[in-house]
């Protein structure tokens, strides 16, 4: 895969950048939040080196996977910058000091995890409160060609089981949301998906 050539801020201290994959034929989406302790990198996909340079003022603390299948540049970015990758845990991914994340216990201040069983394998979603920002992986997605959507049922280990998860998860309203697949929701996120699960 070609590197991402734009990162764009969409919202203050928030960054993001996509790149479409022939192999899974849709558009791969990467982002990074900082806050006061950390600066997150979340399924990041390669950029090109001068975005790299742009990175080393503030370098990145972590990566984090949000599931099994988003492995992407993450040993790329853990060498260059010399940060852990964080991933689900019982991950099958083969990444060497890969540092296990459960289910309601974040490694990082300020943030919330949650297991989206039924999702991708090993599915976590990431919130952020002080930012009203959630951080999806595959359970929700939002292509530019289609809409607002959940993962496909074919692509579930369970849908039934995912739509209660999710159901779960925006419990606790955001403002917005960003995705491992599509275009971020800025505003009303929590509201727009649960529609999608009513």
């Amino acid at each position: 895969m070609s590197p991402a050539l734009h990162v764009n801020e969409i919202l203050p201290g928030i960054f993001s950048w996509s790149a479409y994959s022939a192999e899974h034929r849709c558009e791969l989406t990467s982002q990074a939040v900082r806050n006061d302790l950390d600066f997150l990198l979340f399924d990041p996909l390669p950029v090109s080196a001068e975005i790299l340079d742009g990175f080393r003022p503030i370098p990145p603390s972590a990566v984090v996977l949000t599931n099994d299948n988003h492995e992407r540049a993450a040993v790329e970015w853990k060498e260059r910058f010399k940060i852990p990758v964080y991933g689900p845990a019982g991950s099958r991914m083969q990444i060497r000091g890969l540092r296990e994340v459960h289910s309601g216990s974040s490694p990082f201040s300020g943030w919330e995890v949650q297991s989206l069983a039924g999702g991708a394998p090993n599915e976590l979603a990431w919130l952020l409160p002080e930012r009203s920002l959630a951080v999806f992986g595959d359970a929700v997605v939002n292509l530019r060609d289609r809409q607002l959507e959940l993962l496909p049922a074919k692509y579930c280990e369970n849908s039934v089981c995912l739509r209660e998860s999710i159901a779960h998860f925006i419990r606790r309203p955001f403002e917005h949301a960003v995705f491992a697949h599509g275009t971020p929701l800025l505003a009303a996120a929590a509201a727009k998906i649960s529609k999608l699960i009513a």
